[in-house]
């Protein structure tokens, strides 16, 4: 019973060491399912010269209709329209295993039409992006901000206090030697 559990465990620990988070984009017009892993998505960002901001993730295609198999590709995605495939596998629906797999290190690149799925995933996967980028900006322009006109402290605000009511004493003290 001992070794049963153990085996429960290693298994259930296992399945946690690569976490997927599948969200589902929609289902295109021969019946297949497309979903992104969260997990998965990498942003390589541009920084002048001819480089474009791209970004990759695994998409999983699965049809319903096909109860052998589903496909998971790793995609590129390019801001000026166009993807290229990474590589692509083909998993047995009932184990789980890998029936082909297809690594592209220099994958074909095509332009998306702007009706399919791809594209949608595309410009799901740069709204993201964007406005990953805009919180990111403000935050820094925040803490910008914070740093040129720092809060006063309580502290601060009792030596500043303190420190003019003295030269107020002191002032009113030379007045009244003065007016007498």
């Amino acid at each position: 019973m001992k070794k049963i559990m153990l085996i429960l465990m290693l298994v259930f620990v296992s399945s946690l060491s690569y976490a997927e988070n599948w969200t589902y984009v929609g289902i295109d017009n021969e019946g297949t399912s497309y979903y992104v892993n969260s997990s998965s998505i990498k942003v390589n960002e541009s920084y002048g010269g001819n480089s474009v901001t791209n970004i990759s993730a695994e998409i999983k295609l699965d049809n319903k209709n096909n109860s052998e198999s589903y496909i998971i590709s790793r995609v590129r995605f390019y801001e000026t329209g166009w993807k290229e495939l990474e590589s692509l596998y083909v998993y047995h629906r009932g184990t789980g295993k890998v029936i082909q797999r297809e690594d592209y290190y220099d994958g074909p690149k095509e332009q998306m039409d702007p009706n399919s799925i791809d594209y949608k995933i595309s410009n799901n996967l740069f709204a993201q992006y964007k406005e990953r980028v805009k919180k990111e900006k403000e935050e820094m322009k925040k803490k910008a901000n914070e740093y040129k006109h720092p809060k006063p402290t309580f502290i601060g605000e009792f030596v500043a206090g303190l420190f003019f009511s003295i030269i107020g004493f002191l002032f009113y003290l030379y007045k009244r030697k003065n007016s007498k």
